[in-house]
């Protein structure tokens, strides 16, 4: 079953590419209440346990999220070197992974 199918089957769950993302947009707005809803939700995504990539990205993504929330204020162009290996990390995760042969 695809990854599609896995959401389609369990609609409460969200993937790591669509979570990345939000969380990213969330980050880039500025807002701090919609941004600390994204690391929430992140930090608590389930994963499709047959699926060993998708739980993968989303333990990953749980990690960068716990991170952030440790931070006062983690802005975007921040020179604190973690943030931004943050911020480069979910543009990653925000992409589709590629497609396995």
């Amino acid at each position: 079953m695809t990854n599609d199918m896995n959401l389609i089957d369990h609609p409460d769950r969200v993937g790591s590419t669509e979570l990345a993302g939000a969380l990213l947009r969330a980050w880039s707005n500025g807002d701090r209440t919609p941004f600390e809803a994204e690391l929430d939700r992140s930090i608590h995504a389930l994963p499709e346990e047959d699926d060993s990539v998708e739980m993968e990205r989303l333990q990953v993504l749980g990690a960068i999220a716990a991170r952030l929330k440790t931070y006062e204020d983690p802005s975007l162009g921040s020179q604190d070197a973690c943030v931004n290996v943050c911020a480069s990390l979910l543009s990653h995760l925000a992409c589709p992974p590629m497609p396995r042969p």
